[in-house]
Parts: structure tokens; C-alpha cells; sequence
């Protein structure tokens, strides 16, 4: 007998990979509509729905409710036109962008290559690092630079930041 607890873990196990296998292919796809985005809002409206509806649900549910369960989630992504698989691609999409948004109104760029030079010229000025170390600082550094160079270049997130504050309202509340 599956439990609720079970489906909702294989549930997110699920999700994290769909988002994974996902997260590659969006650097080729076209940038996100706003329609996206706002369809995107609203199915997670009603995801939240969904799950309040089922809080309270024992964890022990035999496979046909499991399989009622998943058939109901299904319907809530498609109300929203979404398959499954295209609404986690999208999901992964839209919280990139608030990732992205999220670290630009933290940090301001200039601070933030400021703040990396700084810490290439200490590691630079310090002679007690050894070589191997060093390289190994310098490159990790240059790592930090174009992660943060890759989010600011998110082309998704002009469609998304309209919905900016309540995406991070819905993220922040979770499912």
C-alpha cells in the first residue's frame, strides 16, 4: 500500500529530476511569453489548491487513490495547458529567472566585480598559498563570475519579473 507521504516524495523526487533533465535544453528554447509565465502563476494557484484539498488526506492510500491523485494533479496542469513534462521545464525556467532577479536586486553588479577582484588579488597576493591551491581558488572564482554572468543573461527574465513578487510570494510559501 502506497502511503500519501510516499507519493508526495516519489512526487518530488520526480520533480527534481524532470528539472535536471530539463534544465539543459532551456539555453535553446526561445524566451518565455508572459502568457507562460501567467498561466504558469495561475496552475501554481491551483497546485496550492490542490495540495490544501489533500492535507489532511492519512498517509495510507491504496494504489488506486495514489493513482486518483495523480490523475487530479494531471488535470489541474492541464486546466492550465500544460503536460506534465512542459510545466516542469517551465517551472525550472521561471525559477531560474527569479534566481536571477532575485540576485540582481541583492547584489549590484559592480559590487559583485568589485568584490571578486578583490578576492583574485588576495589570493594573488598571498605567498603562502601554494600553486596547485591557488589555481584551484582562482578557478573557482572565475566560476563564481560567470555563474553570476549566466543569470544575469537569463532570457526569461523579462517575461517573468512582472510577476516577480508573486512568484517569490508562492515559492516562499511552497505546495
Amino acid at each position: 500500500m502506497m502511503t500519501i507521504t510516499h507519493w508526495k516524495g516519489f512526487a518530488a523526487t520526480a520533480a527534481v529530476m524532470l528539472a535536471l533533465v530539463a534544465g539543459p535544453a532551456v539555453a535553446e528554447e526561445a524566451p518565455l511569453e508572459r502568457g507562460e509565465v501567467e498561466r504558469y502563476v495561475d496552475s501554481m494557484h491551483a497546485l496550492q489548491d490542490f495540495a490544501r484539498k489533500y492535507e489532511d488526506v492519512d498517509d495510507d492510500i491504496t494504489p488506486e487513490e495514489a493513482t486518483a491523485l495523480q490523475q487530479e494533479h494531471a488535470s489541474v496542469l492541464e486546466e492550465h495547458g500544460f503536460a506534465q513534462d512542459e510545466w516542469m521545464a517551465t517551472h525550472q525556467r521561471v525559477l531560474e529567472a527569479v534566481m536571477a532577479i532575485n540576485m540582481s536586486q541583492e547584489m549590484d553588479e559592480q559590487d559583485l566585480e568589485a568584490q571578486i577582484d578583490a578576492q583574485r588579488e588576495q589570493i594573488l597576493a598571498n605567498e603562502d598559498i601554494p600553486e596547485e591551491q591557488r589555481e584551484a581558488m582562482l578557478e573557482q572564482i572565475e566560476q563564481q563570475r560567470q555563474m553570476f554572468a549566466d543569470l544575469q543573461d537569463n532570457p526569461d527574465i523579462d517575461a517573468v519579473e512582472p510577476y516577480y513578487e508573486e512568484l517569490r510570494d508562492l515559492f516562499e510559501g511552497g505546495l
